[in-house]
């Protein structure tokens, strides 16, 4: 597993993400992140599953899981556990480190559930 890669991808598919979302109409980029969250679910999508499925089962077993491409996205996924502060806390994943992290809806706390060592 090399997570040093899974770490620059996951920086490389935001980073061309946030570019897109601000207007800016690429094909080559389009592809480009079509191509890197594609292999991200290929090659390493079965050991962020994993990691995610845990965080899950202790921390939000009445929400759904989504794909991997939701977790990476800005917005990140919206769950619902009474773990934290809110009940309404939204999960995403995050490069450099690479690690997964949980936040508040309002902001109100931000708290990493997982990190690569």
């Amino acid at each position: 597993m090399n997570v040093g890669r899974l770490n620059r991808l996951i920086g490389k598919v935001q980073l061309i993400g946030n570019h897109l979302d601000k207007g800016q109409n690429d094909p080559l980029l389009s592809e480009s992140l079509d191509d890197m969250i594609l292999e991200i679910k290929n090659h390493y999508g079965s050991f962020l599953l994993e990691r995610l499925f845990d965080i899950y089962d202790d921390y939000f077993p009445d929400s759904e899981m989504e794909s991997i491409e939701s977790y990476i996205s800005k917005e990140g996924v919206e769950v619902e556990g009474d773990e934290f502060e809110e009940t309404e806390s939204i999960i995403s994943i995050h490069p450099f480190p690479l690690r997964i992290e949980v936040h508040g809806v309002n902001n109100s706390f931000k708290e990493v559930l997982w990190q690569a060592a």
